[in-house]
């Protein structure tokens, strides 16, 4: 179960996305969202970064720069910092075909933890302080499912996030009621619904992270010309 701990009117949370792709920020009050970017649109870069190995710890600064200036925020204000990932979820790699030094083999599985362990260093170098002692690792799909149903106008709700990856798992269920967000059930890798979709986008001559574009495609579609093969 997760709670909010703290009084909805009080800390000032900066939140932070940048492990794998789609490196963002955002400001959050409360339960009150500030501002939010993406790093793409101040670098220019379409997913911010190359989700390898070597960009693991490089954190979203511009886009972080950019929230806390439209949020009026400055660093001295900011109460928490949270991170989309938490290392200690991470699995030891299943037996599989793997790149030697990249995810899923023990060379490349401990220098992610490495690079990990940088990322909060990384921020406290960004923000002139150090921000270790309110520091906070959230569970990946944890967070997808806290960025629906805290913003969602229900106070009671079924959560369901399916993911490529997060730390081990790929897809979440989860309860929310009032302040509690009740996870449910996990589906782990490798079973995983998004790395379906990224294994047929680049069947399709696109790369993996194309696979939301071939998944809105999909809905202007007819099954019905290929429902038999």
């Amino acid at each position: 179960m997760v709670h909010r701990t703290v009084p909805l009117d009080k800390p000032v949370v900066l939140g932070i996305n940048s492990v794998y792709h789609e490196s963002s920020a955002c400001v959050v009050r409360g339960n009150e969202v500030l501002a939010f970017a993406e790093e793409e649109r101040f670098n220019r870069r379409k997913h911010a970064k190359p989700a390898d190995m070597e960009t693991v710890d490089q954190i979203p600064e511009l886009a972080m720069t950019d929230c806390m200036a439209r949020a009026g925020i400055t660093c001295e204000e900011i109460d928490y910092v949270a991170a989309s990932f938490d290392p200690s979820l991470r699995r030891p790699p299943i037996p599989e075909p793997v790149t030697e030094g990249s995810w899923g083999h023990p060379v490349g599985e401990r220098q992610f933890q490495e690079k990990l362990a940088l990322i909060p260093g990384a921020v406290s170098e960004f923000m002139a302080r150090d921000i270790s002692a309110s520091w906070v690792w959230v569970p990946h799909e944890i967070a997808h499912a806290a960025s629906a149903y805290y913003r969602s106008p229900f106070d009671e709700a079924a959560i369901l996030c399916m993911d490529g990856i997060g730390e081990d798992s790929t897809s979440l269920l989860a309860y929310g009621t009032g302040s509690a967000l009740n996870p449910l059930s996990y589906t782990s890798y490798p079973d995983s619904l998004g790395f379906v979709w990224e294994k047929l986008s680049k069947f399709t001559g696109m790369d993996e992270y194309s696979a939301p574009k071939l998944m809105a495609l999909a809905a202007f579609a007819s099954p019905t010309p290929i429902a038999n093969i």
